[in-house]
């Protein structure tokens, strides 16, 4: 996993970099404008006309280092420099003074004037330095760059986005790629900061060393991490030897009377993620559609009266080392009996994951902060936004705004592992860690995908000791399987079966990496 850090996180990595250890800031400078160059050299010819325009501070000075090297490479590089005079950094100076390039405006009003058309629009104006909506002469370039047919590139973040919570201060610059330094910047995961971003490269252009990485591990303090395929492929490492109880033994307590697909959903999610052996609690209808779409499962079976339903639970728990519960469950007077048994009756060797309809039903029925100190066990829930609203009775407004440090503070206020279902999904321990997920898209946003992520979750937790790590790398897994149905079906007519079967290929690559990996 690597590091997403804040815009007050990165300021104080750059004093470290240039007050302890002595590198100097132009040197960085030049190695983000060289980064750039490289980038910019992958998706322009010689003869493309570049714009770079740079506001008054350090972003701007990569900028116009920018320029001038891409002057020096052969490109017709003009700069517009926009912004306070009286505000500029020293950096930023000293990078004008070094500056030579075809034509260098004052004004937007100049650079209209000239009736010049780029094919590449370079943002410099403000990168991390964001701290309000955008307004004036600043706003006025953005929303005029945006409306250009140029490829677009941001350096380091796009004018107006919030490097802490990915938002848009008023307006943004809609980059088709962005080239960040450092550290990976929160906010280009998150929230709009994703879709503003396009395209992300990475690099540490001399900002990272060896003993960051050994401080960041001493630190007491908050940590967000994004999660990366290499992970996944360590996590998924196989035990050649083992059996059917070794890559876990999972209990699934999901669907409700004649309501069988969310159930089938999980459990084919649960056999298709790795799990070695499951039992799928359900009502005694939804018999035949499960044999018949999943004949694997082990069943255990209720009726119509309450008082049988303590019988199927503590069947599951004397079974399962893993227990999901709440996909399809329904809200009834059953549904009800069946997860106070579960949440009566769970012992603190199992990890319970809570989905759908069970945190509706402890929204709804109980005091959520109650039953979660009430449980020995290792808690993960998987609440969508709105569910979350219902528990930890948020606005989602407020929610959506700054997803990291709300999930952190409830899941360490409650002491579980909260799996943030949004547009970017975030995994937050009771320890303070905070996990995003780079992968997932809009087609995905359909019933039944989550019912696919918690079997997903349940398979992996199966075959883990660690339930935050096999949190993370079954979120990661879940994205992966939809975005590569996305790229084969499309947004708009993807569903969770698409996901799974994507999900089947999703494990035989990774599955093969982490043997290939293992056997080097």
């Amino acid at each position: 996993m690597k590091y997403a850090v804040t815009a007050g996180q990165m300021k104080a990595h750059e004093n470290y970099i240039m007050e302890t250890l002595g590198l100097d800031a132009i040197l960085l400078m030049e190695r983000a404008a060289l980064f750039t160059a490289e980038v910019l050299n992958e998706c322009a010819e010689k003869e493309d006309r570049v714009l770079v325009v740079c506001g008054t501070g350090n972003n701007g000075g990569d900028g116009l280092a920018l320029a001038r090297i891409l002057t020096e490479t052969g490109y017709e590089a003009d700069v517009l420099l926009i912004g306070d005079e009286n505000k500029r950094s020293a950096l930023n100076i000293r990078q004008e003074k070094m500056l030579f390039c075809r034509q260098k405006f004052r004004t937007l009003t100049d650079t209209k004037k000239s009736g010049k058309e780029y094919s590449v629009i370079v943002d410099a104006i403000l990168g991390i330095g964001c701290t309000r909506d955008l307004s004036g002469e600043i706003r006025e370039t953005v929303e005029w760059m945006n409306a250009q047919n140029a490829y677009k590139i941001a350096m380091d973040i796009p004018t107006g986005i919030c490097s802490d919570t990915g938002c848009v201060r008023g307006a943004a610059f809609a980059a088709d790629i962005t080239v960040t330094f450092g550290l990976p910047k929160q906010g280009l995961y998150l929230g709009d900061g994703k879709k503003y971003a396009g395209g992300l490269k990475y690099d540490s252009c001399g900002m990272v060393y060896p003993d960051f990485w050994q401080k960041m591990a001493e630190k007491k303090s908050d940590k967000t991490f994004v999660i990366e395929k290499t992970d996944v492929r360590r996590g998924l490492k196989r035990d050649s030897g083992g059996n059917k109880a070794t890559f876990g033994k999972i209990g699934v307590i999901a669907g409700s009377k004649n309501i069988a697909g969310a159930a089938e959903l999980a459990v084919e999610a649960a056999f298709r993620s790795g799990g070695g052996y499951v039992r799928l609690c359900t009502h005694e209808n939804n018999k035949n559609s499960i044999m018949q779409t999943i004949p694997e499962t082990v069943l255990q079976l209720y009726g119509d009266r309450t008082e049988d339903v303590a019988g199927q639970v503590d069947a599951v728990l004397a079974f399962a080392d893993v227990i999901c519960c709440g996909p399809g469950l329904g809200t009834s007077e059953i549904a009800k009996e069946i997860l106070n048994t579960l949440l009566q009756r769970i012992t603190a060797d199992k990890t319970l994951i809570l989905d759908a309809d069970a945190l509706n039903l402890i929204a709804r029925e109980h005091e959520p902060a109650e039953v979660f100190a009430s449980l020995e066990c290792d808690i993960i829930l998987t609440p969508h936004v709105l569910e979350f609203s219902r528990l930890s009775k948020l606005p989602v407004e407020e929610i959506k705004a700054d997803k990291v440090e709300i999930a952190r503070a409830y899941a360490k206020k409650h002491g579980v592992i909260l799996v943030l279902k949004d547009a970017q999904t975030v995994i937050a321990d009771s320890g303070g860690n905070v996990c995003i997920s780079p992968r997932g898209n809009d087609g995905m946003a359909v019933a039944g995908s989550g019912d696919v992520l918690s079997g997903v979750l349940a398979g992996i937790c199966g075959q883990s000791d660690d339930p935050y790590t096999a949190a993370c790398l079954g979120v990661y897994i879940h994205g992966m399987a939809g975005d590569k149905a996305k790229k084969k079906l499309g947004a708009h007519s993807m569903m969770p079966t698409d996901m799974i079967r994507e999900l089947k290929k999703c494990m035989k690559k990774l599955g093969k990496e982490a043997n290939e990996h293992e056997a080097v």
